[in-house]
């Protein structure tokens, strides 16, 4: 008789949101990728942009974001994506206050790629909402004039865009 041994082993599997890979070849990567809802999402395609978005950004005082974005048709939920710094320090994004009324906002980080502040809640049609964040190093640092917005939908996946929100270089 031969003794038979069983071994578990424990497998991390990678979603295309968090492998590091665009997954996709639209040249975005994981949060930055408009197909992403967040980390745990397993599908990098983008979605078709079915509305107009439009948005602009301004640096408040310090490291405060201060931003107005809105669609031509009623949407639940929002995601704005903040480009990398230049430079060695990676740019990272917290939550200022609170959410623009009517939201639940979170900020998704990554190590990878682009940080990501998120809302969900319902927003008429033409009827922009304004809200902020911080940003390190402060968004007078490089932001290159645009972050990218785009609409979502219930479940944090985007549904359309990206568009840019203008803003100071």
């Amino acid at each position: 008789d031969r003794a038979v041994k069983t071994f578990t082993l424990p497998v991390t599997i990678q979603t295309q949101c968090s492998d590091g890979i665009d997954n996709d070849g639209d040249g975005k990567i994981d949060l930055a990728d408009p197909g992403c809802a967040n980390a745990r999402d397993n599908n990098e395609t983008d979605p078709t942009f079915n509305g107009n978005g439009q948005g602009m950004f301004t640096g408040a005082s310090g490291s405060r974001v201060d931003f107005t974005i809105g669609f031509n048709q009623p949407t639940t939920g929002f995601k704005i994506v903040v480009p990398p710094a230049s430079g060695p320090t990676p740019r990272t994004i917290s939550k200022d206050g609170a959410d623009p009324t009517g939201f639940t906002c979170t900020v998704e980080t990554t190590n990878t790629t682009d940080d990501s502040f998120s809302c969900k809640g319902n927003l008429a049609g033409s009827t922009p909402v304004n809200g902020q964040f911080d940003t390190n190093p402060s968004p007078a640092s490089g932001m290159g004039a645009a972050l990218f917005g785009y609409q979502s939908g219930p479940d944090g996946t985007a549904t359309g865009g990206p568009f840019p929100i203008f803003g100071p270089s």
